[in-house]
């Protein structure tokens, strides 16, 4: 007897009304997000956290008081949670891809930029929370040993999801302007505004270390940098030969460090006010002429040094970019205990429920800032969000561990 085909909504459902569920939230998400404007914004705490404990409170009440309902039932299965995994992780591969700004700044289209705040990814966390949550109800409803590891790692997930989007609203981060010397407790938001900071910060010193200057090809008319010369902007360093337009050029030496010497021409020093000089030999291929010189870069007590190879062009080095820049800091806490850190890029530092980070400086001064910008951060549901990973990477290995014991003892009992 041939087999009949099952019709898409005929019972039992599968993956094909699971796609169609999450094609139709998707349209739902897309059409809300272009009526509507408006970021959707979680309250603040506390009342977010009720909202959760609210939220977490219903799905064992819906799945124990509607479970013979085939809509509650089936949201319970995998089908049904798969898809929802799916969408929502279409959605945070999104916000990976295309940068998220924040409120104020311009929107693109389907607020893609802006895609916490909207209502597809609001519609899709629901769905998640929703299929997930009465998947873990359900499987612990009929619990044995060996669902350990599958009750602990959906359990993690959904306390990542629940505890990342109930945080947007309590997530605090301002800026801190602080001089060397200064002592501040005041910082910024995104909208300028003040906000007085549960400790203090010292600059006691900000440092810079610079990648070496780079050399470049300069219309001595209009003193911008030759565009159309191959490999322009070389990085100098001692011993290097170019070639540009006409020109071979040498550096015959490259100080890192140095002051100007008024018989030498410049000399290594160590100074505070130091600047990068070379001393550079042109060979003029049209003419044969050979020419030789120091360049340098600016600092606040020396002018930018450059080479006027011809009527048409310069040499001049660039500005230099930053290898790496800290700031010596002193943090004072309200007990009166101080703290010495010294705070580079990309390494925090965590102090009375906040971290601090390394991010900025005067660019215009460059390595001869006194001004150190540092972020602060505060995430109060960071810990919410370590537990679910943490629970939900110990539940699949338990589930690993669980399954190659099973197969060992099915081996051995054969």
């Amino acid at each position: 007897m041939a087999e009949v085909k099952r019709k898409t909504w005929e019972k039992p459902w599968g993956y094909k009304e699971s796609a169609a569920i999450v094609a139709g939230l998707m349209i739902i998400g897309v059409m809300l997000d272009m009526l509507s404007a408006a970021i959707v914004e979680m309250p603040v705490y506390p009342y977010n956290a009720i909202l959760g404990l609210v939220f977490m409170a219903l799905i064992p009440c819906v799945y124990f008081s509607f479970r013979k309902i085939y809509v509650v039932r089936w949201l319970s299965e995998v089908p049904a949670c798969l898809g929802a995994i799916v969408l929502f992780s279409l959605i945070a591969l999104a916000m990976a891809v295309v940068p998220q700004v924040l409120e104020g700044q311009p929107t693109m289209v389907l607020k893609l930029n802006k895609l916490q705040g909207s209502w597809l990814f609001t519609i899709s966390s629901i769905y998640l929370l929703t299929t997930l949550g009465l998947v873990v109800v359900r499987r612990i409803s009929t619990f044995k040993v060996a669902d350990i590891g599958f009750v602990a790692s959906h359990l993690g997930m959904w306390i990542v999801v629940m505890a990342a989007g109930l945080s947007s609203s309590d997530l605090k981060r301002f800026q801190v302007a602080v001089e060397e010397g200064q002592t501040v407790n005041m910082a910024y938001d995104k909208d300028y505004s003040w906000h007085t900071l549960p400790f203090a910060i010292k600059l006691d010193d900000f440092s810079i270390d610079e990648f070496p200057a780079k050399l470049a090809l300069v219309k001595s008319a209009t003193m911008e940098i030759e565009s159309k010369v191959k490999n322009n902007l070389p990085l100098i360093e001692k011993g290097k030969l170019f070639k540009l337009k006409n020109f071979s050029i040498e550096i015959v030496e490259y100080l890192p460090s140095a002051k100007a010497d008024s018989s030498k021409g410049f000399v290594v020093s160590e100074d505070s006010l130091a600047v990068q000089a070379a001393f550079v030999k042109c060979f003029n291929n049209k003419t044969g002429q050979t020419k030789e010189a120091w360049i340098n870069s600016s600092s606040p007590v020396q002018s930018a040094g450059v080479f006027y190879l011809d009527s048409t062009y310069l040499l001049a080095m660039t500005l230099p970019e930053p290898k790496k820049f800290s700031s010596k800091i002193e943090i004072l806490v309200h007990n009166d205990i101080k703290k010495n850190v010294l705070l580079e890029v990309n390494k925090p530092f965590a102090i009375a429920g906040w971290k601090l980070y390394q991010t900025g400086y005067d660019k215009e001064k460059g390595k001869f800032s006194k001004l150190s910008i540092i972020e602060a951060v505060r995430d109060p549901w960071v810990p919410a969000v370590y537990l679910g990973i943490i629970l939900s990477m110990a539940g699949i290995i338990i589930s690993f561990w669980t399954k190659k014991k099973e197969k060992r003892l099915n081996t051995n009992g054969k």
